[in-house]
């Protein structure tokens, strides 16, 4: 007989050669359920104890277990083959591939909750060719004051001067802005929709935005199609 002791805890078993060969030698303590080999962890032990009971035994635990269902070749020992290493590989894979769209569809909502990542979020967007929002909380973007004015001597071109507020605590990003025409009974003539590009001469670097409460004034030329009768405006600031 073999007397093997578990590595973990010390359990020992008695077991006969043949019954190693089944799993050559990969064997599960019945006591602490660890798994280990026990060509490494066995001692030879007199054949003509073979039916005495250790420590262990003698303590209810599993310790002269050498019947057909013994804990240390039962059918219950975890399998380890190249198909499950695959599966267990493909798995992993698939849950990296989740986790990075996760990040690229809410990239805006992380950068702005820890900001020490844009950065790095930035830099493979560079290599994505895609963009960052810095937020868009079109509530907290207020036009605080406007006006629209034609000209003197220029027939058919109109002036718009507003101030646009960010009143959220963080950066955003810069608003569209609308503008209507209406006629005396408040009915809409013409509208016109004014990007970032439009209002402030280029295209908004990826570091730009408007900052936390701060004002930005807007000055713009509007050309009219037409001869306008209209008597009113409205202006309405969004994101697209």
């Amino acid at each position: 007989m073999l007397l093997i002791t578990c590595p973990n805890c010390g359990a020992k078993f008695k077991v006969a050669p043949e019954q190693l060969g089944v799993r050559q030698g990969r064997v599960m303590c019945g006591r602490c359920r660890h798994v280990f080999n026990a060509f490494e962890a066995l001692k030879r032990g007199e054949d003509n104890d073979a039916g005495e009971r250790t420590t262990n035994d003698a303590a209810g635990g599993p310790a002269a277990l050498i019947a057909a269902d013994n804990p240390l070749i039962s059918g219950s020992l975890p399998r380890y083959t190249e198909s499950s290493s695959a599966w267990r590989w493909l798995a992993a894979l698939a849950l990296a591939t989740l986790g990075l769209q996760a990040v690229f569809q809410f990239r805006s909502e992380i950068v702005q909750q820890y900001p020490q990542l844009r950065p790095h979020l930035a830099a493979a967007c560079r290599v994505l060719g895609c963009t960052i929002s810095w937020g868009r909380d079109q509530a907290l973007i207020k036009i605080e004051s406007s006006d629209l004015i034609e000209p003197p001597g220029r027939p058919g071109r109109i002036r718009l001067t507003a101030t646009i507020a960010n009143r959220a605590p963080t950066k955003q990003d810069f608003p569209a802005i609308e503008v209507k025409l209406t006629d005396a009974s408040n009915v809409v003539l013409s509208s016109r929709v004014l990007l970032p590009t439009d209002y402030l001469g280029h295209p908004p670097a990826a570091d730009e935005g408007l900052a936390p409460n701060v004002e930005l004034y807007v000055n713009v030329n509007l050309e009219l199609a037409g001869k306008s009768t209209a008597s009113g405006y409205g202006l309405r600031a969004f994101y697209p």
